[in-house]
């Protein structure tokens, strides 16, 4: 669309240096700005520490209103977050739409939205939450936007974040057959992040680093061989089926069983600590450290290997 254009060109360079946003909640609804923070008081989305901005067209009529009240408070949290101060917005679907219709609008409510714990956007269309999703999850860099709805207009907010939740129940199976992932009750959803989705993580890292290190390490062999030993004749380091059983049978099954069955914590311990997950948006398991660490292991192992054999 025309403001998705406006915004690849008006906001990604200068949210580009604001380095990767924290973990923060978002509810975007459509109920009333009374009902929503209400909601956020009861479920302990917000307290009595939090400072919360309201905005809305009443106390905020123009843009011009609202682009400064955003960056009042945008420094203020910025200042209280090395405190610990907890800082939240509510937004209704007015103020959204003239947020989305100016880009130096948007990058003042990313600006502020980076430094609050949770935001809260009241009387939203579907094409309003699909249309925040979108803004956070192309302009903040490393953001990665988890959406989780239950009926038919949160449809367009799940196909808008990277990954999408669908919960089947009342509001009938819109959401659910539209999502990545989809499950009965909400509680669930800590299965799925704490649990699975953390071992997950940590399996396919693991899975990666393996295949490059294995393939490193038994091709490097034949190049070491080829270059120090014979000359580049083009005589074969291994035999056939020994490749075939090396990638098959003797790497093949214990990186199957590790990917299924390894755990680092049991998965209560999981549920009852829930910082562990927090190793994932830091990229603590994959990152170009631990990448080279295996890469340079496949180095030098494979030289050791061929001139022990040869």
């Amino acid at each position: 669309t025309a403001i998705e254009d406006k915004l690849q060109v008006g906001v990604p360079k200068a949210i580009a240096d604001m380095g990767r946003a924290g973990i923060a909640v978002w509810v975007l609804t459509g109920d009333k700005e009374e009902t929503a923070i209400n909601i956020a008081f009861a479920c302990e989305l917000f307290d009595t520490r939090t400072k919360v901005l309201v905005l809305n067209l009443k106390s905020h009529p123009t843009a011009a209103m609202i682009k400064a009240e955003l960056l009042k408070h945008g420094h203020g949290a910025a200042a209280a977050s090395a405190t610990g101060e907890k800082h939240a917005l509510v937004i209704d679907g007015e103020v959204i739409a003239l947020v989305m219709a100016d880009p130096a609008l948007q990058l003042a409510l990313l600006k502020l939205t980076m430094d609050c714990q949770s935001v809260i956007a009241c009387r939203c269309a579907p094409s309003q939450k699909a249309q925040l999703v979108k803004l956070v999850k192309r302009n903040v860099k490393g953001a990665v936007t988890l959406a989780i709805g239950d009926g038919a207009n949160d449809v367009e907010m799940i196909q808008a974040a990277n990954v999408g939740v669908g919960i089947s129940g009342q509001e009938g199976m819109q959401a659910a057959n539209s999502a990545d992932y989809a499950f009965a009750q909400f509680r669930f959803l800590r299965e799925l992040l704490l649990v699975h989705g953390r071992n997950n993580y940590r399996n396919v890292s693991t899975l990666v680093y393996y295949i490059l290190y294995k393939n490193v390490m038994m091709y490097l062999t034949q190049y070491w061989y080829l270059a120090f030993f014979n000359f580049f004749s083009g005589q074969k380091f291994n035999l056939e089926i020994g490749s075939q059983f090396f990638n098959v049978v003797f790497t093949g099954f214990p990186i199957i069983w590790i990917c299924i069955f390894d755990r680092d914590v049991s998965d209560e311990a999981s549920r009852r600590l829930p910082q562990l997950y927090a190793l994932g948006p830091r990229r603590f398991y994959f990152n170009a450290r631990v990448f080279a660490r295996w890469l340079v292991e496949g180095f030098y192992e494979s030289l050791l290997i061929t001139i022990l054999c040869v």
